[in-house]
């Protein structure tokens, strides 16, 4: 039996979700998003998914953190 992970699968489609505090995250498109996260790309292949994070994801920061990091400027 070869139970492979899923982004070790080439055939395997994802999504990227993202929570409440503006994180994201790499999803295999065949699983439950879990609760607290919604999709905003896909699913589609992991290269896509990737190259739309470089596109818009900015910062892995949660967004608490990074508004607070910004009122002391």
């Amino acid at each position: 039996m070869n139970h492979l992970h899923p982004f070790d699968q080439p055939e395997a489609t994802t999504c990227v979700l993202k929570n409440h505090q503006q994180q994201y995250s790499v999803w295999p498109g065949l699983m439950e998003i879990p609760a607290g996260w919604e999709l905003v790309a896909g699913p589609d292949t992991l290269e896509q998914c990737l190259l739309w994070l470089d596109d818009n994801g900015d910062t892995l920061r949660p967004a608490p953190l990074t508004a607070r990091e910004n009122s002391h400027d």
